[in-house]
């Protein structure tokens, strides 16, 4: 759809940064898996590319969160 992703797929940046999951018009849309350049990964819902709903971030320092997030800020 204007050569934008959609559907389901994985997408990864020149930076070695990654997305496998849902894509609507673009946009990390539903439920997917980001792995970061760092180690960083997360796993959960997103809604315009942003994490919104429930998933579990780990961080490459070793934390982690596991609840709800709102516009990628963590929300419970």
């Amino acid at each position: 759809m204007n050569n934008k992703p959609h559907g389901k797929g994985t997408y990864e940046w020149a930076n070695g940064e990654s997305y496998d999951g849902e894509w609507v018009m673009g946009c990390k849309n539903g439920f997917g898996i980001w792995k970061g350049i760092e180690n960083d990964t997360y796993m959960g819902q997103w809604k315009d590319n942003k994490t919104w709903g429930y998933g579990v971030h780990h961080w490459s320092n070793g934390d982690k969160y596991e609840g709800e997030w709102k516009a990628s800020v963590k929300n419970g």
